[in-house]
């Protein structure tokens, strides 16, 4: 099932971040984790929820797929063309005056190849979608997260003994190369499927009408959503650089101390929340179709079953991890570093595996707009609260203000959802 293919895929995606954590070093992970909120800011820009658009319009049948192909990939490609130049043109600025790290630039020039490759999956996986295919892509990203441990294991050993920032861009190379892997697969898959590409392929040198204006109108609105919260994300470490070098902590320091938070301590309080994200797409289409027939006390049921097993989950890995931080930090990093953060936050962040059936919860009741706005505060207030918790907790207040800003989310969450599920019992 798709399901048994996304689990596949991301055991193997964790089976690669532990490498290359292990692999790259304290420093070295701080420099790849400060170019990370860059990397999925220029994502969102870049991809302009083409994938949604695409998927949409092919499913409803309006349009032709060739030109529907063809719109999307002349705008991605002009997008990607200047994407391109500008953050080769503008990453020493980026890396000295907004990052205030120039280690960080030879990871900065190598999303400049990695970002077009994702725009490039990202049209091909929304053809898939709409197609109906969408088992093909779940195995791209499994050949994507093999290819990339692959490089890991080959070349992994070339760039990580150098220094820290062509351990950085090595770590880049490395989804490069996971990348380069998904396409082949997606694109091979393209003549299996004979008749139904044909259209496809002819729809990159097809000269018909452009269809810019229906895409375009699916994929800002979406876009804009999205835009918000990787900016807010963009913009942590540069308050956490800009705050922390005021109090008079060197940039190498930094970078070690963020790269043990967000690249060993993090990743392993985050790591079970695929099952979360699964009960979540589980709940959601047949929570949907039973309130849209009025049955809210089975909807009500499902919302139940489905956010306790997520809770269970949680409550089980939040307990190992309080429990035994030190031994599973030395299992999955050989290292011991950040397991007091582990500690410190695995029980607080059992309520991370509500978020998921809630957001499901929240688009099943029809709560888009509301769910918008609970985002961009949540991400306001994480913000703020690192201006005001860095200066005295340094690193620790950036897992602070994390945890406050998704506790607040699940609460604003769950009193939406249990006020619309509850407004009339049955």
């Amino acid at each position: 099932s798709i399901i048994s293919i996304a689990f596949i895929s991301k055991i193997l995606s964790t089976v690669a971040r532990v490498l290359t954590a292990r692999e790259i070093g304290q420093e070295g992970m701080g420099i790849f984790m400060l170019i990370t909120p860059i990397m999925i800011l220029s994502i969102n820009i870049i991809q302009m929820s083409f994938p949604t658009s695409i998927a949409k319009l092919i499913a409803q049948n309006k349009f032709k797929t060739k030109n529907i192909i063809i719109t999307t990939s002349i705008i991605a490609l002009i997008i990607n063309s200047l994407f391109m130049i500008i953050l080769i043109s503008f990453s020493p600025f980026i890396a000295n005056s907004i990052l205030k790290n120039p280690k960080t630039l030879l990871a900065l020039n190598g999303l400049a190849l990695l970002i077009p490759l994702i725009s490039m999956g990202g049209l091909l996986k929304g053809y898939y979608a709409g197609i109906g295919k969408i088992e093909i892509t779940g195995y791209s990203q499994v050949s994507e997260e093999i290819a990339r441990i692959a490089f890991i294991l080959i070349f992994g050993g070339f760039f990580f003994s150098k220094d820290p920032a062509y351990g950085a861009f090595g770590a880049v190379l490395g989804m490069c190369a996971g990348e380069v892997f998904s396409l082949s697969h997606m694109i091979f898959s393209l003549k299996s499927l004979g008749r139904k590409t044909r259209g496809f392929v002819r729809g990159f040198v097809d000269k018909s009408n452009l269809l810019v204006r229906e895409i375009l109108s699916i994929s800002m609105p979406l876009t804009g959503g999205k835009l918000i919260g990787s900016l807010t994300y963009f913009l942590e470490p540069i308050v956490i650089n800009n705050v922390l070098l005021r109090q008079g902590m060197g940039i190498d320091l930094i970078t070690r101390e963020y790269g043990v938070l967000s690249g060993y301590a993090m990743p392993l309080l985050l790591m079970p929340g695929f099952f979360a994200y699964s009960f979540g797409r589980v709940l959601l289409q047949p929570m949907t179709s039973l309130l849209a027939k009025n049955e809210n006390k089975k909807a009500r049921k499902l919302f139940l079953t489905m956010s306790l097993s997520s809770l269970a989950v949680g409550l089980v890995s939040g307990i190992i991890l309080f429990l035994f931080p030190n031994e599973v930090m030395l299992l999955l990093y050989k290292t011991s570093e950040g397991a007091h953060y582990v500690k410190f936050f695995a029980l607080p962040f059992i309520l991370y595996y509500l978020e998921a059936p809630l957001i499901a919860a929240m688009t099943a009741i029809n709560k888009h707009q509301k769910m918008l706005v609970i985002d961009i505060f949540c991400s306001f207030i994480r913000i703020g609260l690192l201006f005001v918790l860095l200066p005295a907790l340094k690193m620790a207040g950036v897992a602070i203000a994390t945890t406050i800003s998704f506790i607040l989310l699940v609460v604003f969450l769950a009193y939406y959802v249990i006020k619309e599920l509850y407004k009339k019992k049955l």
